[in-house]
């Protein structure tokens, strides 16, 4: 992992524990801050894809059971008592499967 990368996850971790506090502004606004380093990580992996023309790795059975957790979440919308919910929880976990599986390794 590149030393620039490692700050990102670090900063990740910073941003998601700093939302339990108790201040309300402060709080307010790492609610939504928490979510740009996924959006750094999965770039980067997005990036590294596009510019050597290759998968930074290649695809394995852990990555075919997520895809189709994914798409089961996505299925989950049509009984959902509050389907906007419901897709923001599967939005973040295709961004946090984009980050770890792909931006960090």
């Amino acid at each position: 992992m590149p030393r620039s990368m490692r700050w990102v996850v670090f900063t990740a971790l910073m941003l998601i524990m700093l939302t339990a506090s108790q201040l309300t502004s402060v709080r307010v606004t790492l609610i939504y801050l928490r979510w740009l380093p996924l959006f750094v990580l999965g770039a980067a992996a997005l990036i590294v894809t596009v510019r050597n023309r290759a998968l930074p790795r290649s695809l394995n059975k852990a990555d075919v059971v997520i895809l189709a957790f994914i798409a089961l979440a996505l299925l989950s919308t049509l009984y959902s008592i509050h389907p906007k919910v419901t897709i923001l929880r599967i939005l973040s976990v295709i961004l946090m499967y984009g980050a770890v599986f792909w931006g960090v390794s």
